[in-house]
């Protein structure tokens, strides 16, 4: 049995935090402080997700290594081991609600204008998936609100440039009359 420093279980310390619902099917709502949106608590003198705990011990099952604890009421504060199931972190990513899970599911954009399909889905090199008529109006809109500021930067790089140059051209001539 997991104790804290004063000498309660876990599982005490558990339900003093937990708001059950009149329905066995009901959230039950975690209303200890959360830590990253997750209630925690100390077990065994580690910190653990409090969803985390509520599956292990009310099933009895060990969550696999890697596997994330998907909340299938979408309630992050849930600890309701009916509610809670052990997944792989990409299937819990494709069943969230952010909006790149959604454009995954749909095959939609974030912003949910184009199809991500054919010339307009791009990806990158970490494997991003992009809509690329998206990208090209951020492009076009941060241009248009940035033009004095990119056409200074222009400006600054052509006089660089136009130095190296000269003092190339400066040193080849010296060197070609030197030759001579």
């Amino acid at each position: 049995m997991a104790f804290d420093e004063a000498g309660l279980p876990a599982i005490d310390r558990f339900w003093a935090r937990t708001q059950r619902g009149p329905q066995p099917d009901d959230c039950w709502t975690w209303t200890g402080p959360p830590t990253g949106g997750y209630g925690r608590l100390i077990v065994n003198g580690n910190r653990e997700n409090a969803h985390r705990f509520a599956y292990t011990h009310f099933t009895g099952h060990r969550i696999p290594d890697g596997y994330h604890v998907d909340h299938l009421c979408r309630n992050q504060m849930c600890v309701n081991p009916r509610h809670l199931e052990p997944v792989t972190p990409k299937t819990n990513t494709n069943r969230g609600q952010s909006p790149s899970s959604v454009a995954a599911r749909t095959g939609r954009c974030v912003s949910g204008k184009h199809a991500l399909v054919g010339d307009n889905l791009r990806v990158r090199a970490n494997g991003k998936r992009e809509c690329r008529a998206c990208c090209n109006d951020a492009r076009k809109t941060y241009r248009e609100a940035n033009r004095d500021k990119i056409r200074a930067q222009k400006r600054a790089s052509y006089l660089r440039n136009a130095e190296s140059v000269k003092a190339s051209a400066r040193a080849y001539y010296w060197a070609k009359k030197d030759g001579d």
